[in-house]
């Protein structure tokens, strides 16, 4: 029978796993493919250019994946 109620702390695993937070992040360099990988997981990356240090959707991925040059990013969603 699945449990009704969580410690604090077991929710805040719980949020921060289904966000795609407990995958540690690349050894390698970071390519197209760990983009893909990471929005996959999301299900859905909204585009927002509100740019304050970049565009929110980069730091999206920057927070799951590490750094990252914005070419590869743009290739991963973009094509080309």
């Amino acid at each position: 029978m699945p449990r009704s109620c969580f410690s604090l702390a077991e929710a805040r695993r719980i949020a921060l796993a289904a966000q795609g937070f407990n995958r540690p992040r690349p050894a390698a360099t970071v390519n197209a493919g760990h983009i893909r990988r990471a929005v996959a997981r999301l299900g859905l990356l909204q585009l927002d250019f509100v740019n304050v240090l970049v565009p929110a959707h980069q730091l999206i991925a920057y927070s799951r994946i590490g750094p990252y040059p914005f070419a590869v990013f743009e290739r991963a969603l973009y094509g080309s």
